[in-house]
């Protein structure tokens, strides 16, 4: 998708995310953190610190940085993520 929609398209970060998610259940998780914070970078950029793809993302990394037991920085992507679902989700919303 880089090559043709360019590195800051939706698609392509999305795309990067999948890949990031592969890499980490594959044991890749070295591999799959830059690869996480490449796309954040970009959504946040994009799409906004609020968007759901966004939140999604930093969710995802979230859990690969709990799995590292580097539980600071867990913690704190997880309490920003779970402010902007609320925020964008309400309290009520299923997921």
């Amino acid at each position: 998708y880089k090559a043709q929609l360019g590195g800051r398209h939706p698609t392509t970060l999305k795309s990067l995310g999948n890949l990031a998610i592969c890499f980490s259940r594959q044991g890749g998780r070295a591999r799959a953190e830059p690869l996480f914070r490449q796309a954040l970078a970009g959504e946040r950029e994009v799409l906004g610190d609020r968007h759901p793809g966004t939140l999604g993302t930093m969710m995802n990394l979230s859990n690969l940085l709990a799995l590292e037991e580097r539980f600071r920085e867990a913690e704190a992507l997880y309490v920003e993520t779970l402010a902007g679902q609320r925020e964008e989700l309400g309290t009520s919303h299923p997921d």
